[in-house]
């Protein structure tokens, strides 16, 4: 699929299947990506945030977001805090929807 070394998980056919979402690294040193199946060209997302362990992603019926769990530490938390994220499939509009003091997320669901 890629080049890239190191563990791939998390991966999702986009709902066109035009994309495949993934995370790649090592476990808690991972990044985010999608790979264009046509092209394959490959986009990382999110590459403002630093690499962590990511948890979780999911792809709305729609396939204009991709959601995703990642795990930062925090003053409060230093073994790490999971935190919910959503971004467009090329990696714009970055957005943080947890805040860093809620309890622990798991298997994010998108509602129709």
């Amino acid at each position: 699929m890629t080049f890239k070394p190191g563990e791939y998980s998390a991966l999702q056919w986009s709902p066109n299947s035009k994309l495949i979402s993934f995370a790649s690294g090592d476990f808690s040193q991972k990044k985010l990506y999608t790979i264009s199946i046509e092209r394959l060209k490959l986009t990382q997302l999110a590459s403002q945030l630093l690499p962590s362990e990511i948890n979780s992603l999911n792809w709305p019926l729609d396939g204009k977001k991709i959601a995703f769990i990642k795990t930062e530490k925090t003053k409060k938390k230093p073994d790490g805090q999971s935190i919910l994220y959503v971004s467009n499939p090329d990696g714009s509009k970055l957005t943080k929807l947890s805040k860093s003091d809620d309890s622990y997320i798991y298997g994010q669901t998108w509602q129709p």
